[in-house]
């Protein structure tokens, strides 16, 4: 074992269910003068109190709703304006049971992290408290798919940390992405991204970081306003509206370095190193179709965090790839990624497989 890997390993997380397509601060009356970004957590625990905001303990229940949770209380560790919270979001309190095996490996990879565990109930709440304003809108979605997405981006602007969907497994901490760092963003795969949607790039909101008041989430909320004004909104298009479709939008006017972007996760597989299974027929078609697509060898990648000193524990015929957080690399062409999918098996490398590459 290398010195890079005898240190802590990269953090990252891996999607095991189906992954399809990851498929105007308001204050209220009484603080009129005062963004989201500005309230203090006693404002935020005031507003949530009774909601449905839950705590939850080892088992992935919810400990209570009644009680006053202060996102301050969540430690912080040098180095990173990410709070160490986690969020997870479900219409109730009594989590889906195949979510919650899931949710045990973040307690278990991030231990003293806070969790806030967000409900129909509470998620209404902190709307009315901290983007009133939003509350028609919030309403007028036909789906909860909508609000979740939607409720995602307003969290992380007044409360920050860390959002994951809950069919994601967290394979190692995630501490060492968020060093240095205020606004971090996933990728789909480079598979779904090439393949699937024809870009090469295709941001997807299934895990978001940041610290408190990003304005990024600024841009992202008015662009979903905007959406939910001049779109017709159906069951069929929350991308379009509210979801990846639109945060691919956002981030390519505002950019990832510039005042108000947000930095991506780079390699995407980093974070989701499977693809959906379901479309690997397709995206074999694809490929075939794609002249010269099998041509060559393929190393396997594995990815490095140098400045966090760990990665992945590199063979003979694997190619080291450092981990971008920020402005992204380049990336993959069509032809790599079908030599990499057939190498592969046209089948998702094993959880240890992932472990070993540093995903």
């Amino acid at each position: 074992m290398g010195a890079a890997t005898r240190n802590l390993r990269v953090a990252a997380v891996s999607i095991l269910a189906v992954l399809g397509s990851c498929a105007e601060p308001h204050g209220s009356r009484d603080d009129e003068s005062r963004t989201p970004a500005m309230l203090s957590s006693r404002h935020l625990t005031q507003g949530l109190r009774g909601g449905g905001l839950l705590d939850v303990d080892d088992d992935g229940r919810g400990a209570g709703g009644d009680e006053d949770v202060d996102p301050e209380d969540a430690p912080e560790k040098t180095g990173s304006k990410i709070p160490r919270i986690l969020h997870f979001l479900w219409k109730s309190d009594e989590l889906p049971r195949f979510s919650v095996g899931y949710k045990r490996t973040w307690l278990k990879h991030h231990p003293g992290w806070r969790v806030m565990q967000w409900t129909d109930n509470s998620m209404l709440v902190f709307v009315r408290k901290f983007f009133p304003g939003d509350e028609a809108m919030w309403h007028s979605f036909p789906t909860g798919v909508f609000r979740a997405d939607t409720f995602r981006y307003m969290v992380l602007r007044v409360v920050g940390g860390v959002y994951a969907d809950l069919d994601m497994e967290s394979l190692r901490p995630i501490d060492p992405l968020l060093e240095g760092h205020t606004c971090l963003l996933g990728q789909e795969p480079s598979a779904h991204a090439l393949l699937l949607v024809n870009k090469p790039r295709h941001i997807c909101n299934a895990w978001m970081a940041s610290a408190v008041g990003e304005p990024f989430w600024d841009y992202v909320l008015e662009e979903v306003r905007r959406r939910a004004r001049s779109v017709e909104m159906s069951r069929w298009n929350p991308p379009v509206v509210t979801g990846p479709e639109m945060l691919t939008h956002v981030l390519a006017r505002v950019g990832h370095g510039s005042p108000g972007g947000c930095g991506l996760v780079d390699p995407p597989e980093v974070l989701y190193p499977g693809v959906d299974k379901g479309a690997l027929g397709r995206m074999r078609e694809k490929c075939r179709a794609s002249e010269g697509s099998n041509e060559g060898t393929c190393p396997t990648p594995v990815y490095t965090l140098r400045d966090g000193g760990a990665g992945g524990s590199g063979g003979g015929s694997d190619v080291v790839k450092d981990i971008l957080l920020g402005v992204p690399g380049k990336a993959p062409t069509k032809a790599e990624v079908c030599c990499r999918l057939e190498a592969d098996g046209w089948a998702n490398p094993s959880r240890e497989e992932m472990e070993r590459r540093g995903s």
